[in-house]
């Protein structure tokens, strides 16, 4: 075992922390203010915004405060208008970051909005009324995602720093970067009488590209729904708060205790929920008694929503046959897919989901 002296290992902390800043950081310290978990095509959709004014508040915003504001009415603030959904653990934490970001109010200069993603905003009020928010951040609803669709982004959590003078000056910047950009821009000068920026042009609407769903293969062991609405969802029963089920992609998993395969498809489909947790909802259907359903949702072995299909309803709809059986359904409500869970990859679910995301693109 190599020793190290006490002072040898004083000289070599003290190297690092002397060590030179880089020299791009040191010509534009900005760059570190990006948040670069941002994919690149959700980046390239927001910075559309800098140099402009945002768009102007939708009326079918919520004021979770009650009170409606307007891009007029916080001319000569500093503004961060943060993004956030309640239906992903990470996301949810945003109202709270903000809030220990700027603890004190700056004399009323800087305006914290923290506005909800139309993903789960219809629970969110339930959600605030349980935890309400930090004083100094103001929540803001979109329902409908009219808003948050044209700031360029409606489903990741993005942000965005307005001037003074009403113009997007900064977008997607992780939370160093939303201090020093806040920072920044409050020791700037503002002019009342100068003119507001323009709006941004709006971006040029391209042919909605079309993207097929995975291919389906035939089974003995369900009837074909695919392309068809699945059988109602209604005889589910649910061990805990009943999850997403309509406007997001689904998987729906119908399992059996007494079967083999499906205990060794358990932790290859665990993981992939895991992975692909924030962009669909996975249920795993439980064709046997209560107790036995209940039992595998103590179990805590299943990384997605366990039901219990009560009188085998579902079941018999769908004339699962075999086990484990699987279904795909997009966010309109359509079955794209159905066969063995064995067949799902995470390429497949990635495929999946884009194609979801280009069939509702082209239904708007």
């Amino acid at each position: 075992m190599i020793r190290y002296s006490r002072g040898l290992l004083l000289l070599t902390l003290g190297a690092i922390l002397l060590a030179p800043v880089p020299a791009a950081a040191q010509r534009d310290p900005e760059r570190l203010w990006i948040d670069r978990r941002t994919r690149s095509d959700i980046r390239e959709r927001i910075e559309r915004q800098l140099g402009y004014a945002p768009p102007f508040f939708t009326p079918e915003l919520q004021w979770f405060d009650g009170e409606d504001s307007t891009w007029d009415a916080l001319r000569g603030k500093v503004v961060i208008v943060q993004t956030w959904t309640r239906k992903n653990a990470s996301a949810m934490r945003w109202p709270d970051r903000l809030a220990k970001s700027f603890p004190e109010p700056i004399d009323d200069d800087l305006v914290l909005l923290a506005l909800h993603t139309p993903e789960g905003a219809a629970d969110a009020q339930l959600f605030l009324d349980r935890r309400p928010p930090p004083e100094q951040v103001r929540i803001v609803l979109d329902h409908t995602g009219r808003f948050c669709d044209q700031l360029g982004e409606k489903e990741k959590p993005v942000n965005f720093v307005i001037d003074r003078a009403g113009a997007v000056r900064y977008a997607g910047l992780n939370l160093q970067g939303l201090k020093g950009a806040a920072n920044s821009l409050l020791a700037e000068s503002f002019d009342p009488e100068s003119d507001p920026p323009d709006r941004a042009p709006e971006p040029e609407v391209a042919e909605p590209e079309v993207i097929e769903f995975p291919a389906s293969q035939p089974s003995r062991y369900m009837a074909d729904f695919v392309g068809e609405s699945p059988p109602p969802l209604d005889s589910l029963q649910w061990f805990e708060s009943t999850p997403e089920l309509h406007g997001v992609p689904l998987m729906i998993e119908f399992y059996a205790t007494w079967c083999p395969h499906c205990q060794n498809i358990e932790p290859y489909i665990n993981r992939i929920a895991r992975d692909f947790a924030d962009e669909m909802t996975f249920v795993t259907v439980s064709t046997e008694d209560e107790r036995t359903a209940r039992n595998l949702h103590k179990s805590n072995r299943f990384a997605r929503h366990i039901a219990h299909d009560t009188d085998r309803a579902l079941v018999r709809n769908l004339k699962v046959r075999g086990f484990p059986s699987a279904i795909l359904v997009s966010s309109d409500g359509v079955v794209r897919w159905q066969g063995s869970p064995f067949a799902i990859t995470p390429n497949m679910l990635k495929q999946f989901l884009r194609a979801d995301r280009a069939n509702a693109i082209a239904a708007d």
